[in-house]
């Protein structure tokens, strides 16, 4: 299961999810930010809460950059060169 800006409730309030996604019974949360962001507080109070959410529900919880989109574009245009 893939799907994008998935809402989630807490008790300090409610996020949104850029992506979630379901592979082989592993779940992951992502929130995508510019590389230039990652470093402003009211983030770091954000993530945490939002590790905590997912830690308690077995989920693995990512903050992907713009850095880390173009790595996985480059191991998906490799991927797809042996899977041809």
């Amino acid at each position: 299961f893939f799907s994008s800006r998935r809402r989630h409730t807490r008790l300090q309030g409610d996020w949104s999810s850029d992506v979630c996604s379901s592979d082989l019974g592993k779940k992951e949360v992502w929130e995508i930010k510019p590389s230039n962001q990652t470093d402003l507080p009211k983030n770091h109070a954000k993530w945490a809460a939002c590790e905590s959410y997912c830690q308690n529900r077995g989920w693995k919880f990512v903050v992907m950059t713009e850095r880390g989109i173009g790595k996985l574009k480059t191991i998906a245009r490799e991927k797809r060169k042996y899977d041809l």
